[in-house]
Formats: C-alpha cells, structure tokens, sequence
C-alpha cells in the first residue's frame, strides 16, 4: 500500500513538474517581453527635433522609430535600441539629453511596442535593427557615425549588430551575458537552456566586437545581475570603458551619473583619447 502511494505520489509531481514545465515554456515571450503598444507622438513629450518615422519598406507591418539627425556631419548619431518594458516615451528624458549637444538620433520602437506592429522576438528585433540601419544609410548616415546604445535587454542586440559592422562606439546600459543564462538561474528546477526561444545569446558574439564600449552597471542590479553584466564585458574584444553605481538600480537615470559618463565618453572619443 505505501509503495502504491509513493508511486502515485511521484505520478502526481511529475505532472505538476510537466504541467509547470508547459506553462512557463508556452508562456515564455509574456514573461520576457513587457511592451506598452501604445503610440506617443515625441512632439508632445517635448522632445520638439525628433519626429516619427516609418522604418519599414511600404509593403510591410509598421516599424516606429523616433528619429532627428545631428545638427552637422561631425556630430554623431545615437542607434538607441531599448530595454523590454515600456515604450519610448518612457526614455524620452533619455533622448533629450544625447540630442540636447546636437547629436543625432534614432530611438527603434521594437516590434509590438509604441505604434510598432507584430509580436517581439530574437529574430524581430535583429530584423528591425537591420530596417533602422537601411532607414539610415538612405539619410547618408553611414556606421563611421553612429553610436550602438543598448539598454537592458537592446544590449545583447548591441552586441550582436555591433559584432557584424564596424561603428563609430557602443553603449551598454545594464548589459547581460545572455538571457539564457539569467533565466537558468532563476529557474534553476527547469531544463531552460533546452526550453528558451528567445537566449540571447550576446556571450558568443562578444568577442568580434571590436568598438571601444562604455558599459554602465548597477552593482545591485534586480533584473540583469551584475555578475552577468562583468562576463559579457570581460569578452568584449575592443577598448572598454567600465561604469559601476553602488547602488540598487537598474538603467540608472542620466541624472544619477551615468549621463555624465556618457559625455565624457562622448568627448574622448571624439578627441582619440584612449579607452580604458
């Protein structure tokens, strides 16, 4: 009789454990991606240079961006490439400060985000990125001027663009190695390298990056670990910069430290400082 109920007992934990399993593998996109569909003209955010504007070809689903170009050819052009919640007008403080010295600016609003049609995925967004990158080689912007800037979950997306072409500087704000590797450790109990669509995998293209990068981190970071954050940095190939906050945050705001960096970075860079 106990070893009926024992062998009943572990029927029932493995289809809770296969139940649990299904859910989560089913519902993976829904707990990754957190877009705001809702579509904000820039205008209206103060934000009075930067207009909307269609990054895809007129026979495909609508690709939002927020764009304005540098007040001169010697001025660069920020690729901004945001994190997975939200919309861009949640970083329209953001978007002030990099254009507020006359740089350019194009902000992607990923697929299923503020305005943009589909559903967000890997794929989608290396897709959109490729459509940003066409919208602006047709504004004779060309990757000698612009500045790769990933946020959050856009960094591994940074890196991976920035793998493949040679542009003028990279940006990673509160970067990771791969989501693949920070979803196996929160859910350790389940086989989620084998599970995940979407991994991210930023570690294995970081080597072939080549740019010289700022990297801005939390020490204390709840959504990318900052553990995580040092691997990918300790694999990129280029000259790097490292920014820490001691502190509790994750992208800290421009006010808290890190917008200072980003000009100094910004003014090294330009003047053919070193690096480090």
């Amino acid at each position: 009789m106990i070893l009926r109920f024992l062998k009943i007992g572990m029927v029932l934990a493995a289809l809770i454990y296969l139940g649990l399993a299904g859910v989560i593998y089913a519902r993976q996109r829904d707990l990754l991606f957190r877009p705001d569909p809702t579509r904000v003209n820039p205008s209206s955010l103060g934000l009075d240079r930067v207009k909307e504007v269609l990054l895809n070809p007129p026979d495909k689903p609508n690709l939002i961006g927020w764009f304005t170009p540098a007040t001169d050819e010697t001025k660069p052009v920020f690729l901004y490439l945001h994190g997975n919640a939200g919309n861009l007008a949640r970083r329209a403080d953001r978007f002030g400060f990099l254009t507020e010295t006359g740089a350019g600016l194009l902000a992607v609003s990923w697929r299923g985000y503020g305005g943009s049609e589909g559903a967000p995925s890997e794929a989608g967004f290396h897709a959109d990125v490729s459509q940003a990158l066409t919208f602006l080689n047709a504004q004779n912007i060309g990757p000698e001027r612009i500045v790769l800037f990933g946020e959050s979950l856009g960094s591994g997306i940074a890196v991976m663009t920035a793998a493949q072409t040679r542009f003028k500087a990279l940006i990673l704000d509160s970067p990771y190695d791969s989501i693949q590797s920070i979803a196996a450790q929160r859910y350790g109990w389940l086989p989620v390298r084998w599970m995940m669509r979407d991994p991210f995998r930023a570690d294995l293209a970081a080597h072939q990056v080549t740019l010289p990068a700022l990297v801005l981190q939390c020490r204390d970071d709840w959504l990318t670990p900052y553990e995580n954050g040092r691997r990918l940095v300790d694999l990129l190939g280029g000259a790097k910069r490292s920014v820490v906050f001691e502190r509790t945050c994750h992208a800290p705001p421009f006010g808290m430290g890190s917008g200072a960096a980003i000009r100094q970075f910004m003014t090294d860079i330009e003047a053919g400082k070193p690096i480090n």
